[in-house]
């Protein structure tokens, strides 16, 4: 969801059509940029990127539990929230793999691995890449660890951008560095967020203080960092939980739509992009699949979506998922038919008016907003226009809101280990006190019966 910056700014709708001048670049040499990426040429190789492929920069600091002052927080009764190699190497794959395309080339693979090329022969035959995206991340500056931390509220005594302002070096970094923490928890209401970012921006946090890693600690598991981070530096580039639509605005924001294959939808953000025989990927989408009208749907064709599987709503809010390619009975009757009415995402259950009947599908990688120098929530040391993602736990229970904060929840958040079988949400309900949310718990088909649904064995 997205609200606006408390006393500070409005959402706008209308993007700036020039750069800003901002510190740390001259004024000269900004009018080059051959790759797109939102980085002059003239500066782009002096920052280690390269002029004539897309480049991704992000500064993490983290925050980290160290009793012992060794500088780890891996001992006993610590923790970080450091990404470890293992989900670096995934984030940067996933930029790599990206379906855009340079005006140069890199070698992918061999010794050459990441040098320019124009041909295979440069890299001693390996491949010689003209698409793909570098992606650079440093995340080296260490903080102390606080229970909460939001964009606006000091409820530890200081907020995202008092510790940015301490942190990060703006005159070096501001005009082309996304900046963002990760953190404990989020001071959200209602409880522990995965993070938040700015729409069209270039600051974003994660906090995974309330997941529990494969060891058990409280940072999140490698899926949970990789997908939220992907998700949150998402936002950044300007896109929304249900992709971009300039010409259906609300389009964006719709949710749990099946024909929209990204990490930018809730249902794929933590357990990935899955397919038979392969690990879940993390990914943005690559292609705009069709529209589904939900009042026709040809149950026959389904998405249309290659061999990705999908997910979606039975009529009695059981999980389902399909393989994008085939047939997918919309309305869960056992039968298939050409013209369908049903309501795979769900939206007359958890959104409050207005409701739509057309699902847009959108390709994200074609639609990255790379420069968020043009974006009018961009300044040297705040944002407006943040994206919120609750992940709620067993503890939970109902609280009333008032109506303009916009709380989601990742809802892959229950489906892990014994509890594979549940599927957790909100409903909202607005009142005259404001927005009451609730919670649902439904069920996923386990057609083998062994308390695993059928969506976490595939």
């Amino acid at each position: 969801m997205v609200f606006s910056r408390s006393l500070r700014s409005l959402f706008f709708l209308v993007l700036l059509s020039t750069g800003l001048f901002v510190c740390g670049f001259p004024a000269t040499g900004w009018a080059q940029d051959a790759d797109a990426d939102g980085i002059p040429d003239a500066h782009e190789a002096g920052i280690g990127g390269n002029p004539l492929r897309k480049d991704v920069f992000v500064e993490c600091a983290y925050m980290r539990i160290d009793l012992n002052g060794d500088g780890d927080g891996l001992d006993r009764g610590e923790h970080t929230h450091r990404m470890g190699n293992a989900a670096v190497q995934q984030l940067i794959q996933t930029f790599a793999n990206a379906p855009v395309t340079n005006p140069g080339g890199v070698c992918r693979g061999g010794p050459k691995n990441g040098l320019a090329c124009s041909s295979t022969t440069n890299c001693n035959n390996f491949p010689c890449s003209f698409t793909g995206i570098t992606f650079h991340l440093d995340q080296n500056q260490a903080l102390p660890d606080q229970r909460f931390l939001d964009f606006t509220n000091k409820k530890e005594g200081r907020d995202f951008f008092d510790l940015k302002a301490t942190h990060f070096n703006f005159a070096a970094r501001a005009p082309y560095y996304h900046y963002c923490i990760l953190a404990h928890n989020s001071s959200i209401e209602m409880g522990s967020a995965s993070g938040q970012g700015e729409i069209f921006g270039n600051d974003f946090m994660t906090t995974l203080g309330g997941w529990a890693s494969e060891t058990g600690l409280p940072v999140g598991t490698v899926g949970d960092q990789v997908g939220t981070f992907l998700h949150e530096l998402g936002h950044n580039f300007g896109l929304e939980h249900g992709g971009g639509s300039p010409l259906a605005p609300d389009a964006r924001v719709e949710n749990y739509k099946p024909n929209y294959i990204s990490v930018m939808n809730y249902f794929f953000q933590v357990s990935g992009i899955r397919r038979a025989g392969v690990p879940p990927r993390f990914d943005f989408s690559r292609t705009q699949l069709p529209t589904l009208n939900e009042n026709a749907l040809n149950e026959m064709v389904g998405i249309q979506g290659g061999l990705d599987r999908t997910r979606f709503f039975c009529p009695n809010f059981e999980l389902q998922s399909a393989v994008g390619s085939g047939p997918i009975d919309w309305n869960c009757s056992s039968s298939l038919t050409t013209n369908a009415v049903a309501n795979p995402n769900a939206d007359r259950t958890f959104r409050a008016l207005p409701l739509r009947d057309t699902l847009e599908g959108y390709n994200d990688w074609s639609n990255l907003r790379l420069n968020f120098r043009t974006s009018p929530v961009y300044d040297a040391s705040a944002g407006a226009g943040f994206g919120q993602h609750q992940r709620y736990l067993g503890a939970y229970k109902p609280a009333t809101m008032t109506a303009g904060h916009g709380i989601d929840r990742e809802p892959e958040a229950t489906l892990r280990g014994g509890r594979c079988k549940e599927f957790l949400t909100l409903s909202q309900t607005p009142t005259s006190q404001g927005i009451v949310f609730r919670t649902h718990v439904f069920s996923q088909r386990d057609d083998d019966g062994n308390d695993t649904g059928n969506h976490c064995e595939q």
